[in-house]
């Protein structure tokens, strides 16, 4: 019957698996027993192990600066780890706060391009407007150690949208109330991630009487913003730079020549509306626009009355893009254009 040791640990040096440096001597004596002999042995090492480190981040805040309705830049400060020549930092965001640490920010984030060397900021970019996202910054030294910074959330810039609402049958919408809730579906169905809100922030772009036209939008509507990008949600053309250029016939698209037969909608002093859709080439859509006095009896009729009507598109004998109108009957069928944000 073979031997059966015991083994007992008087010393030994601290053990890592980083590998070994020549740093000082250390002894191990092990003792190696049985119940018919002890033998014991003396090792010598003339090694130690170094414990593991990992980069030291003495500020983990980011801080976010020139933020756009689709790009912002995020900074940081350099971390530091003796004896290392350089470190790599990976930028991670997503629309959840679930980066808080190393493996979480690698599980659910998406990283912002390539890892970069002694770097303290980086320009995101190919964001959604109207959203929160999260970030965080992940370094790492040569041998793979890392270290999160502290997550950090950064809402992007507003942005006004425009969208087909879909082909309606005649004037009859059921009112503003009516023409509100057709586009809100819409948005609903397709453009909840570039309008996320509540059906308070969804409006049809019509101009349904004296008292509630386009032109007033901002009175009617305390949230909306009117400093900010004008864009088309479905393909994300810019319309304009903000409402009042939209609305305005000489420094917004509709300008000069196409003034005059750009579409009063929405305005008692002939305020023009151009339109940017990402019309294909060689087509056109009618949409339903209205104006203070036709407007199919405030959009509640497909049997009585006439209603503005617009034509967008190329192939309309004017730049592409932009709208020219004419007046219809309320039974009709056009598009109906909505407004979200």
């Amino acid at each position: 019957m073979g031997r059966v040791f015991l083994y007992s640990l008087l010393s030994l040096p601290l053990l890592s698996h980083c590998g070994f440096t020549s740093t000082g001597v250390a002894k191990s004596e092990l003792a190696l027993k049985s119940a018919t002999e002890t033998t014991t042995v003396t090792l010598t090492e003339t090694q130690t192990l170094e414990a593991v480190k990992s980069p030291t981040v003495s500020n983990g805040v980011l801080t976010f600066s020139d933020v756009k309705p689709s790009s912002l830049t995020v900074s940081w400060t350099l971390a530091t780890e003796e004896g290392a020549d350089s470190l790599s930092y990976t930028v991670y965001y997503a629309l959840t706060n679930t980066l808080d640490t190393v493996l979480r920010a690698k599980a659910n984030g998406t990283a912002a391009g390539a890892s970069a060397t002694d770097v303290a900021t980086l320009s995101v970019t190919g964001l959604t407007p109207n959203s929160t996202y999260y970030f965080n910054v992940v370094v790492e030294d040569a041998v793979g150690n890392t270290t999160a910074y502290t997550m950090g959330s950064q809402s992007m810039g507003e942005v006004l949208y425009l969208f087909n609402g879909g082909l309606q049958a005649g004037g009859n919408f059921g009112g503003r109330a009516g023409a509100d809730a057709i586009c809100d579906r819409v948005r609903a169905a397709t453009y909840t991630t570039v309008c996320p809100n509540t059906a308070s922030t969804t409006h049809a772009f019509l101009t349904v009487s004296s008292t509630d036209e386009v032109a007033n939008f901002p009175m009617q509507y305390s949230t909306m913003p009117t400093t900010v990008p004008i864009l088309d949600a479905a393909y994300r053309y810019q319309v304009a730079a903000n409402w009042p250029e939209l609305l305005n016939p000489t420094t917004g698209p509709c300008n000069g020549s196409n003034g005059s037969t750009c579409a009063a909608s929405g305005s008692t002093s002939g305020q023009a509306l151009p339109v940017l859709l990402g019309i294909p080439e060689n087509a056109a859509l009618t949409l339903w626009i209205g104006s203070a006095t036709e407007n199919c009896s405030n959009w509640s009729s497909s049997t009585t009355g006439r209603g503005m009507e617009g034509f967008v598109g190329p192939n309309v004998g004017m730049v592409a893009g932009f709208l020219t109108s004419q007046v219809n009957d309320c039974s009709q069928s056009a598009n109906l254009l909505c407004l979200c944000w």
